[in-house]
């Protein structure tokens, strides 16, 4: 499916596009197999002491099909995984196990459901974050904005600290 410096995405489809070219109906399950997310993410920005936060964007970007024939196409479509997205960060690792529902238009897609991670290790400044719970939840109304629900377990010296 994707290939780049930040993603290597394979899967299994199981798509139906039936209806006028005009106006189809893509209904069907994407089932993710043997995926990396390879892309470094700063889970503490480390060179923040003594400057200022980062800002969030001051658009939210969108994701649309504004021409025809895709504008008006309806989609139904599951996203699953045969096994784990595997996330071998240079500072965190683990895995993420997706249910996913793609509907809405061309015009307006949504996406809704969630990712489990399993197995997530991340590398702090002093200590190891052992993640037991995590998840990352998508609603279609704010498609580029998950919701994260992170519990986890660090020890730094004699003192345990959850997140």
């Amino acid at each position: 499916m994707a290939r780049n410096d930040t993603l290597t995405a394979r899967a299994d489809a199981d798509i139906k596009i039936t209806g006028p070219l005009t106006s189809a109906n893509v209904t069907g399950t994407v089932a993710m197999t043997n995926s990396h997310f390879l892309k470094n993410l700063d889970l503490i920005p480390i060179g923040l002491p003594g400057r200022p936060a980062p800002q969030p964007p001051s658009a939210r970007p969108t994701f649309s099909f504004p021409d025809p024939p895709l504008r008006d196409w309806k989609f139904d479509v599951k996203i699953k995984t045969k096994d784990p997205v595997l996330i071998p960060w240079s500072l965190a690792n683990g895995g993420g196990v997706s249910c996913l529902h793609l509907s809405g238009t061309g015009l307006h897609p949504a996406l809704e459901g969630m990712v489990r991670l399993e197995y997530v290790e991340a590398t702090l400044p002093f200590s190891r974050l052992e993640v037991s719970s995590g998840f990352v939840y998508f609603d279609p109304s704010d498609l580029f904005n998950p919701r994260l629900d992170l519990h986890g377990t660090s020890v730094i010296h004699d003192h345990t600290v959850h997140v």
